[in-house]
């Protein structure tokens, strides 16, 4: 397995932990998020998005090790689609992606992974 798959399983692993405490908690029909998650032996990670409970859905986006100028630009309920979504965290982070979340799925929208 790469790098890449490698992270982005981790990730994904840990956006649908946090998404499902961001279910439990929501109260309205939609809720909004953003934190930054410190974990043992990792760099810090932003995550924000959105969970509407009445379809048990929404999306998130992840990112590791994110730039205190990207942790103030990204907003929790904003389509970055395409190319904008990887202008917008190119050169600002190490790995981010914009994940898809449905009852029995989930998949990456879009993915950007550092070279170095």
């Amino acid at each position: 397995m790469t790098k890449r798959k490698l992270m982005f399983d981790r990730l994904q692993e840990i956006a649908l932990n946090h998404f499902n405490k961001e279910m439990q908690k929501c109260t309205g029909k939609i809720g909004r998020f953003k934190y930054l998650i410190n974990l043992p032996e990792m760099q810090p990670i932003l995550f924000l998005g959105k969970v509407e409970p009445e379809y048990k859905d929404g999306n998130c986006i992840i990112v590791y090790n994110p730039s205190e100028e990207l942790v103030d630009s990204l907003l929790p309920d904003v389509g970055y689609i395409g190319k904008t979504f990887k202008q917008q965290v190119s050169r600002q982070c190490d790995a981010a992606g914009w994940l898809f979340v449905f009852p029995k799925s989930s998949w990456y929208s879009q993915t950007y992974f550092a070279r170095k």
